[in-house]
């Protein structure tokens, strides 16, 4: 009786050990939960309260206890490496915002602007700062954690613990989805690119058609306040696109190759 109750326990170990390795080490770079700021006892009591969570959900596909230890070793390694590719993933995603924001710092005459960026632990443009905070929020009053959550738990019916990682379609994954981050990053700044690249043609034509007006002087505070006005204007769609495209790369993500 006492042996089988050792058994029990083991296993039961040995799923929780597993599940918390792809969730925890996903946790590492998922936004909103793997941010710098956050104290990293905190990072790993949410993984382990979501890992006693989540676990009889999974403990289906869990694969069973590996006879040697060099088996188990290489069970948890697979399952940490499958969690740190979601978590780079989204986090490759969130770099859009960064993206956008670079550019629109650079035509806004802002580029210089620099302050430190608390969920980046590094120096970042004002503009960059401002919205990847936002992003935040939104992303927890919007319940978009609770679809990164779900997302996760999907992955276990897409890639299947105890089985080699498709290493081909995880590289061609990190390689779209880098794409779609700067396009997108670039549709969220176009709108400020094309306006304010409008206005200096216009400046430009003013400039030789008067040419004792002092250009310079005139274009850089405006050229910074039509910046900020746009983006004051723009930022709900900006945020709404942002979003919405976050949403559909979780769909993506979790879809066969």
């Amino acid at each position: 009786m006492n042996q089988i109750l050792g058994q029990l326990l083991t296993a039961n170990i040995f799923v929780l050990a597993m599940v918390f390795c792809r969730l925890g080490s996903a946790m590492i770079l998922m936004p909103g939960i793997g941010e710098s700021v956050i104290p990293a006892r905190f990072r790993l009591l949410f993984g382990l309260v979501l890992t006693l969570v989540l676990a009889p959900v999974v403990a289906g596909q869990i694969p069973p206890l590996p006879p040697d230890v060099a088996s188990l070793f290489l069970l948890l390694g697979g399952e940490i490496f499958v969690g740190l590719f979601i978590g780079t993933v989204m986090r490759i995603m969130m770099t859009a915002l960064d993206v956008a924001a670079t550019i629109m710092s650079d035509i806004n005459g802002l580029a210089s602007a620099s302050i430190f960026n608390p969920l980046l632990s590094s120096q970042g443009s004002a503009i960059g700062v401002f919205l990847s905070g936002l992003a935040l929020v939104l992303l927890f009053v919007t319940g978009l954690h609770e679809q990164i959550i779900r997302a996760m738990v999907d992955s276990y019916g897409l890639i299947v613990p105890g089985k080699l990682p498709p290493l081909g379609d995880f590289s061609q994954t990190v390689v779209e989805f880098t794409s779609r981050s700067f396009m997108l990053g670039f549709q969220l700044a176009a709108p400020t690119m094309v306006i304010i690249t409008l206005m200096m043609v216009g400046l430009g034509v003013i400039a030789r058609l008067v040419p004792q007006l002092q250009v310079f002087f005139v274009s850089q505070p405006l050229q910074i306040g039509a910046g900020l006005v746009i983006l004051l204007v723009g930022l709900p769609t900006m945020m709404l696109t942002f979003m919405s495209a976050l949403s559909e790369a979780l769909t993506l993500l979790l879809q066969p190759r």
